[in-house]
């Protein structure tokens, strides 16, 4: 059986082109996956959050002002006052997390907007 040159050149690239398709394929899986945040990385980003507002307090005593001042993700909610303050985003699950000045880390069923303290909704 004889295989004509045009043939297996076909061949070759139709291999080649598999090869760097996959190989795309990879690299833009191995990107998509570094822009997915997780809850638990949401998790250890509010209680840094959580630690930079005790340190604010600690220099200003008090929380007015924190929210603009320790780098509150745009994504995250941000309420403050004299005596307190609540950061809170959503969870994956649609429930919210939700830090404050009583050292409260959990989630809550609803956003705590205007509210400078995360009881009262807990989950």
């Amino acid at each position: 059986m004889v295989i004509h040159r045009s043939v297996v050149f076909l061949i070759e690239a139709i291999i080649a082109l598999m090869v760097v398709a996959a190989f795309g394929i990879f690299i833009w899986w191995l990107f998509d996956k570094e822009s997915e945040v997780t809850d638990a990385q949401l998790r250890g980003n509010m209680i840094r959050l959580q630690a930079s507002a005790e340190t604010y307090y600690a220099r200003m005593a008090s929380y007015d002002g924190v929210c603009s001042d320790i780098g509150v993700p745009a994504n995250f909610s941000c309420n403050e006052g004299p005596e307190g303050f609540a950061i809170e985003t959503r969870l994956s699950s649609g429930l919210y997390l939700c830090v404050d000045k009583k050292g409260f880390v959990g989630e809550v069923s609803a956003p705590r907007r205007g509210v400078a303290s995360c009881s009262g909704g807990a989950k």
